[in-house]
């Protein structure tokens, strides 16, 4: 019977923690421009874009299940009326898997992504 107490006590004071994190989903304006995406550490390596479709590419290649659904997510904090961006993740949607990356810099021009390995790498769009 004290455990029970306990267990409901500590969900009621975690249930009344003032800061709620959120995860909210860019809209299709902010999505990465389609491309090829040129990586700063190997140029024959990179992520192709295709709508709402990306592909990491190694040696100019990638195979069909390379290919993943992504979106991209901002971790919001909100406190009362603060709001504070935790961060910005690029989310891989793959056959088997979901991966998630952090995007330390982005724009229309170039993203940063921190990779599974810990390293953090720039890709650059292709100009055409």
């Amino acid at each position: 019977m004290k455990n029970k107490l306990l267990f409901i006590l500590f969900f009621a004071i975690l249930s009344c923690s003032k800061n709620k994190i959120l995860k909210t989903e860019l809209n299709k304006i902010q999505i990465i421009p389609s491309g090829e995406w040129i990586s700063s550490v190997d140029s024959a390596s990179g992520l192709s874009i295709r709508k709402d479709r990306m592909a990491f590419y190694n040696n100019n290649k990638f195979n069909s299940e390379d290919i993943a659904k992504y979106r991209i997510i901002d971790s919001i904090e909100m406190d009362d009326n603060n709001k504070k961006i935790l961060g910005t993740y690029l989310i891989a949607d793959g056959i088997d898997d979901t991966i998630v990356y952090k995007i330390t810099n982005r724009n229309n021009k170039s993203i940063s992504i921190e990779l599974k390995n810990g390293r953090i790498d720039e890709f650059k769009l292709e100009e055409k």
